[in-house]
């Protein structure tokens, strides 16, 4: 500061000095140091207004050099664009790239902001190109116009002019194979069964063409799909149905609709997903044994007589690679009860199984009876999705249970395990991982509410999870801080040992719902498989973390996780307090801390 107003030659020097002790304090200047220091101010002022008008006219310098440079820009445009590489491109290597410009997890819209439509809007050469180009309009997503019934004339004329553009869509797609989605907003009325057959009464003459089909339409839509059969979908591959909008009787099982069976002459599908989210459907006739993929969900009844017939059917998927169960959900579906079933399902392809139902459920489509009679030599990744509480007058067994049977029967190297709402019976939940040396990834997600103090019994939530982080800690605490003295009363109740084998000893990625464990023994967890430098066994380190804890946070274990996030882990640790007896306290309790 001083050397900034050495530079001003009007200043009297001994100002400064004379009041250097005297700043940023609360002395009060007199009449004749008010005086003095308002002229020194104002000099400084008079120097801040000189440097004000250079800057306004250095700034109208820049401003005039700015727009010299954009007009020499637009003047120099039209000839770098005229030199252009571009132009001496090969259409056929255009249209290549046109090809990759469509989205690679999802059909194209209708729309000029994204390809095929944008590139036909950049110049007239591409345009020519990209009509010239049938594989561009192979794959599109259609949604149908806003439905107006107080104005069913007008609806109609929307829908005419759509099915047009869809029409001229189709049309340039030359012999291509289709992959055609469409997403029905309205309702399943008479008159907009009606506006909806418009527009898929266009697929109906390019149905040979059919390769991937992704309908979110009521079944009722599809009566202009009634004529087809044996031979019309000969490219068919995919087929994915969604209907949340049909209502049937929950006692009632419809028989799969006549206008869709096509799906069951298509020789060549291999992709089957079916969300069907009210009564009962039975499931066409279709070429089970060339499956690849089989996705079934359904909220009240399921699509077969019972657990038997359906692991009857998975019998003949000796190709599938993932296979997805949504079981019913409902108390009320008059579903056959649960009866242990033995029958050997040997799916030697399948990489990937979810199931997700209601464990407490003592229906026959209950968890175990699939789990325990699959053998699954090449399963990679197992995803099984409970739901929170367990009856006491349950009969039926526990899918980890089943689980355990699952791998010991398969022999299969599991890479990813994803758990959610399941009790964890921590010997059957530790011989689980064991039987998983491979494993990279571990989810296990139980979002059951606890409310008030955490108990700390030797069946209780908590500790299970403690003794689950003790198994996976490959380190004890005192080899990564000595210095560290032991607090918490559950460790020393358990002190951590050195293993004699290590547990997933390739994890890269730990997503743990723990409520209230101890967020010392998460840390030791994490330090022990980041800090290899003082790991005693080969172990891969953690990628990503992700913890819940139904706790307030430990500030001193939460300062060590910072410092490990601050080095490169990939961190979450999410905190929700407990609530107290009483939740909306009154102000006249009083603020703690103060």
């Amino acid at each position: 500061m001083e050397e900034i107003l050495n530079e001003i030659p009007s200043l009297d020097p001994s100002i400064p000095l004379k009041y250097a002790d005297k700043l940023n304090t609360n002395y009060l200047p007199t009449s004749d140091e008010a005086v003095e220091l308002k002229g020194f101010v104002s000099g400084i002022n008079n120097e801040v207004n000189q440097l004000t008008e250079e800057i306004k006219t250095l700034e109208l310098s820049l401003r005039d050099l700015q727009i010299k440079r954009i007009r020499y820009k637009e003047a120099a445009a039209p000839y770098q664009a005229l030199s252009s590489p571009l132009r001496t491109f090969p259409p056929e290597l255009l249209q290549y790239i046109f090809a990759w410009c469509l989205p690679q997890n999802r059909n194209a819209v209708m729309h000029s902001a994204e390809a095929p439509v944008l590139l036909g809007r950049i110049c007239s050469a591409w345009r020519r190109i990209s009509l010239a180009t049938p594989e561009v309009w192979s794959r599109v997503h259609i949604v149908p116009p806003n439905v107006n019934l107080m104005n069913l004339a007008s609806s109609m004329e929307r829908f005419r002019r759509k099915r047009e553009l869809v029409e001229t869509w189709l049309s340039r797609s030359g012999v291509c194979p289709l992959d055609v989605s469409f997403v029905w907003f309205g309702g399943d009325s008479d008159d907009e069964i009606g506006l909806c057959g418009i527009l898929l009464e266009a697929l109906v003459p390019l149905s040979k063409q059919w390769r991937q089909l992704d309908f979110q339409v009521p079944l009722k839509m599809f009566k202009p799909f009634e004529k087809l059969g044996v031979g019309d979908v000969p490219l068919l591959e995919g087929m994915s149905l969604l209907d949340n909008r049909s209502t049937f009787e929950t006692e009632v099982v419809e028989d799969w609709p006549e206008s869709l069976t096509f799906a069951g002459s298509a020789t060549r599908l291999q992709k089957f997903t079916l969300t069907f989210f009210s009564g009962g459907m039975r499931l066409p006739s279709i070429p089970w044994s060339q499956l690849t993929v089989l996705y079934l969900e359904s909220n009240i009844a399921f699509f077969f007589t019972d657990s038997f017939h359906m692991l009857s059917t998975l019998q003949l998927c000796t190709s599938l690679e993932s296979c997805t169960l949504k079981f019913p959900l409902s108390h009320t579906a008059s579903l056959p009860r649960y009866r242990k079933i033995d029958i050997a399902v040997n799916l030697p392809h399948l990489n990937m199984l979810c199931l997700d139902g209601d464990q407490n459920l003592p229906n026959t489509f209950h968890m175990s009876n699939t789990l325990d009679n699959l053998c699954l030599p090449k399963l990679q990744h197992l995803e099984i999705q409970g739901r929170s509480g367990s009856p006491e007058d349950s009969t039926v067994p526990e899918p980890l249970t089943s689980i355990r049977k699952l791998l010991e029967r398969s022999k299969c190297s599991l890479d990813k395990i994803k758990l959610e709402s399941l009790d964890l019976a921590e010997s059957e939940f530790m011989a689980c991982l064991r039987l998983a040396p491979e494993l990279t990834e571990l989810a296990v997600h139980n979002w059951g509410l606890r409310l008030g103090p955490v108990p700390m019994e030797e069946s209780s939530p908590a500790v299970v999870e403690n003794q689950i982080l003790r198994a996976l800690t490959v380190n004890a605490a005192s080899d990564l801080h000595p210095e560290r003295e032991v607090e918490d009363e559950d460790e020393k109740e358990h002190p951590m040992q050195m293993p004699h084998e290590v547990l997933c000893p390739n994890l890269a990625t730990f997503d743990f719902t723990l409520c209230g464990a101890s967020q010392e023994l998460l840390c030791q967890f994490v330090e022990s498989r980041w800090n290899l430098g003082t790991a005693r066994f080969p172990v891969r380190q953690l990628k990503l973390v992700k913890a819940n804890f139904t706790a307030r946070e430990d500030l001193g274990v939460g300062a060590r996780l910072k410092a490990m996030r601050d080095r490169g882990l990939e961190l979450v640790v999410a905190f929700h307090n407990p609530l107290t007896d009483e939740p909306n306290p009154s102000p006249w309790t009083g603020v703690e801390g103060m």
